[in-house]
């Protein structure tokens, strides 16, 4: 992998990274760690339903978790979750075009770099 790309994984995964230094002992570390290592997408979609964000969170930066259950986190009250959301591959464009205008900053550069990793030259406002 390039250092562009790491940098951009990295860029994704960083939100779960602190989430587990800040918060380590309020998390049940069973399930965030399902929710990290999981492959089953079904699986995936029942995690991302817990009360526990940081569960949430690692359910939206998994490489397996699926289009629709993505497309049900996007308006999750978290903007880690959202964020995660805004970046993954698998986020269909419209859902992450729709958090170009979260009220999040952070989820909107998210959304920024989804669409950019998608479509570089995307164009963000229409010519005149």
């Amino acid at each position: 992998a390039s250092c562009r790309e790491f940098a951009r994984e990295f860029s994704r995964k960083r939100v779960a990274i602190c989430h587990r230094i800040v918060y380590r002992e309020d998390m049940s570390t069973n399930d965030i760690q399902l929710a990290e290592l999981t492959t089953d997408p079904a699986e995936l979609a029942e995690l991302a339903t817990s009360d526990d964000e940081g569960v949430r969170e690692e359910v939206a930066l998994n490489d397996h978790t699926a289009a629709e259950t993505l497309t049900a986190m996007a308006d999750d009250e978290n903007g880690d979750v959202r964020f995660g959301v805004a970046t993954h591959p698998n986020t269909p464009l419209e859902v992450v075009e729709s958090l170009l205008k979260d009220e999040d900053v952070e989820v909107v550069n998210g959304a920024v770099e989804g669409i950019r990793r998608r479509n570089p030259s995307y164009r963000f406002f229409q010519e005149q």
